[in-house]
């Protein structure tokens, strides 16, 4: 009788097994079918930023500023003009263009060229910068210094070409102001990461089903189906847009929710978003 129960048992434990083992190849499926979409649960970032508060210290000029991708793509332009509390953001580890042929479209500009020197010498360097309200809620969210705290997570090549492009926007007063190194650590519970292909993103966000554009408050597709305008919330409350275009087809993009001074759906290439960003679990996304 014993030995009829543990073969009984063992059956049915096997059985278990096997449906575990479908219930998570399963889930996986699930992940992508029918979208090419994956879905995770939120992010942890632990941002390393440069900074450079220009404020009201240069001028009487008003630098325009253009924020270029390195698939050559631009994000956003405006003019600098002079205010108290506005700054410049850039990333502490280099940038290149994705291509010579990319490249030569913006040698005009200050933030592209080809680098002469060094480990990177005959790359064409990219310094993207946008940005920011260097005001109490920055100071107080950010560790930040003058000196260099650590060069493995701020390259000293990426603090100089910022600081290039910095020299080049405001002159020769820029020289003697130094490049602030900036670090917070933020958790993004709840707040879910979508990866894929610009496509497989739009189209999720086209099927009214995934109600994906509604939690994360986009509020219009681009006409040209690359791209979309999201609601922007700052600090004090105010409400604003800002329109996102995606670059190379063939590349993946994370779509996520920025949480900062300026809370808003954001995308970035998955490569860039994941050098300061950790994926929590990855969940399952219905077929559509």
């Amino acid at each position: 009788m014993a030995d009829l129960e543990d073969k009984i048992i063992h059956v049915l434990e096997e059985h278990i097994h096997e449906l575990q083992v479908a219930n998570e190849k399963l889930r996986k499926s699930q992940c992508t079918c029918g979208t090419g979409v994956r879905k995770f649960a939120g992010y942890t970032q632990s941002a390393y930023r440069l900074c450079f508060n220009y404020e009201d210290k240069h001028g009487p000029e008003v630098p325009h500023l253009t924020t270029i991708l390195p698939n050559g793509v631009i994000e956003t332009e405006k003019d600098l003009v002079p205010k108290p509390e506005k700054g410049l953001l850039a990333y502490a580890y280099t940038q290149t263009m994705a291509s010579e042929e990319v490249a030569t479209q913006h040698l005009a500009s200050p933030y592209v060229w080809r680098r002469e020197e060094g480990e990177q010498q005959g790359s064409y360097a990219l310094v993207q910068t946008w940005t920011t309200n260097y005001n109490q809620s920055f100071r107080d969210s950010y560790t930040i210094t003058t000196t260099n705290p650590d060069s493995s997570k701020y390259d000293p090549v990426a603090v100089n070409e910022f600081h290039r492009v910095c020299m080049a926007l405001f002159g020769a007063a820029a020289t003697s102001q130094p490049v602030l190194y900036c670090h917070k650590a933020t958790h993004c519970k709840n707040k879910s990461v979508y990866t894929g292909t610009p496509q497989a993103l739009m189209t999720m966000l086209r099927d009214t089903r995934s109600k994906v554009a509604d939690e994360m408050n986009i509020t219009q597709l681009s006409a040209n189906g690359n791209g979309f305008t999201a609601k922007r919330v700052d600090g004090n409350g105010k409400e604003g847009t800002t329109e996102f275009e995606f670059g190379g087809a063939d590349e993946e993009y994370a779509l996520y929710t920025k949480v900062g001074w300026n809370t808003m759906a954001c995308i970035a290439p998955v490569s860039q978003f994941l050098h300061g960003s950790e994926l929590h679990e990855e969940l399952p996304i219905m077929p559509m």
